[in-house]
């Protein structure tokens, strides 16, 4: 389950990245190509701006509005997906049987030590 919670500081590197292109100049070779995402989800089809719209419905962000996107909402919407990814832990921790013993000790989550050690790597 690690390997889930490391997904948040992907995703808040892609939101962020997300927000940068949106706010780049409209002349920038990186604003066209943001913008020419966007016409691909307009017409249905899959791309990085759809990619992160999709990613707003799944962690069912509250007002996911790119033109009202700022870095303190950036930060709310990262603690709805800890706030999720620890209701994911949560269940199969207290629900199953095979996971009693490892429930006996670690009935809180806390992010493992190694992921420091991974965040590190960048």
């Amino acid at each position: 389950m690690a390997c889930r919670a490391e997904l948040i500081a992907i995703n808040q590197k892609i939101i962020n990245y997300f927000l940068y292109l949106h706010n780049n100049g409209n002349d920038s070779v990186v604003k066209q190509i943001f913008l020419m995402s966007a016409d691909l989800l307009s017409s249905g089809k899959i791309s990085f701006y759809s990619c992160v719209m999709r990613m707003s419905e799944y962690y069912n962000f509250p007002d996911f509005d790119l033109n009202v996107l700022n870095k303190s909402m950036i930060k709310h919407y990262i603690s709805l997906m800890q706030h999720k990814y620890i209701q994911h832990w949560r269940h199969p921790t207290q629900h199953s049987k095979k996971l009693e013993v490892y429930n006996a000790f670690k009935n809180e989550y806390t992010p493992s030590c190694y992921l420091e050690l991974t965040s590190k790597l960048n």
